[in-house]
């Protein structure tokens, strides 16, 4: 699948607002596979399903975590926050 060109948007504050990069997206069953590239940087997302919960892993950061409904983005953004320094 081609990469998808996407704008990412950091605090107004910043050097840089917004920046282009790109997603490399596939789909195996139910488990999807997000490829991110932007200003240098890459990492792997892996978003899928387990009996009663959902899990992301980006395995180059060392982060596997349980996720709620993916519409639950309060509960899921506590979780991720534990990672952000």
């Amino acid at each position: 699948m081609m990469p998808r060109i996407y704008t990412c948007h950091g605090e107004t504050s910043a050097r840089c607002p917004s920046w282009e990069g790109t997603i490399e997206s596939t789909v195996k069953q139910s488990v999807y596979e997000l490829k991110v590239n932007a200003r240098g940087s890459y990492f792997h997302l892996i978003v899928g399903a387990y009996s009663d919960w959902n899990f992301l892993c980006i395995p180059n950061w060392g982060i596997g975590i349980e996720l709620s409904r993916l519409s639950d983005r309060f509960w899921n953004h506590e979780r991720l926050r534990l990672f952000i320094v």
